[in-house]
């Protein structure tokens, strides 16, 4: 099977179906990823009230889910502060999600570049199988065309091979980077909300402060002030 499509397509096609290979891995992993820690912390969200009512297993929700740590590991944070404001939380947000979701990004950037350069190696192996075209009837005295138009069709078969997994790839990418985004919209959202509520309640958020203070976050990030 190999040795025909490296007869067909050149060593560009087998670099190419390798390119696949990793694409499709990386866009599952990605979208599993994405997919099953959402479900999880949208069942945390709704045992705490969005953040209003932490549950009493909170060490086993952020243990188990980076959306439900960077959310209490933000909250505590910002309770910790004298003064919370939007941009806070904004940047305390997108501090811990560029540093617990490292994994995901590394992956999706993977995928991004494997979507910008598969079109250019499928370029690079018809221009080589031109050329190879062109060798071949160079040699010979008399241009057979039906010769010609299948080396001709044969090269432009890596194009294809490039386009097909740029496309979807490209695709993936842009789809689950969107996602992440309206997931860390959602969190600020929710975070807002209830900064605010605690404010209008000072017995409250001293309790959540005091809760949140006692509890261990594994690998915890140093603050984004520092």
């Amino acid at each position: 099977m190999f040795s025909e499509i490296y007869t067909v397509t050149g060593p560009v096609g087998l670099v190419l179906i390798v390119m696949a290979v990793v694409a499709a891995f990386l866009a599952l992993y990605s979208f599993s990823y994405v997919f099953l820690s959402l479900m999880k912390f949208r069942a945390f969200m709704k045992s705490s009230s969005s953040l209003r009512s932490l549950p009493e297993d909170l060490k086993k929700w952020i243990d188990g889910n980076e959306f439900c740590y960077i959310s209490v590991l933000t909250l505590k944070r910002l309770l910790n502060r004298k003064e919370v404001s939007a941009e806070n939380i904004r940047q305390e947000t997108g501090f811990l999600f560029n540093i617990r979701l490292k994994g995901l990004f590394s992956a999706l950037t993977c995928l991004k570049v494997i979507a910008v350069i598969s079109p250019l190696c499928g370029l690079l192996g018809t221009v080589l199988g031109m050329l190879e075209v062109f060798d071949a009837l160079s040699l010979n005295t008399g241009v057979n065309p039906a010769l010609l138009s299948k080396g001709i069709s044969e090269a432009l078969i890596t194009t294809v091979m490039g386009l097909v997994i740029a496309i979807p790839a490209l695709i993936a990418f842009h789809l689950i980077n969107l996602w992440v985004r309206t997931i860390s919209g959602s969190i600020l959202n929710k975070l807002s909300l209830n900064m605010d509520d605690l404010d209008n309640r000072p017995e409250l958020k001293a309790a959540t402060a005091g809760r949140l203070n006692g509890l261990d976050f594994h690998d915890e990030p140093a603050d984004v002030r520092q």
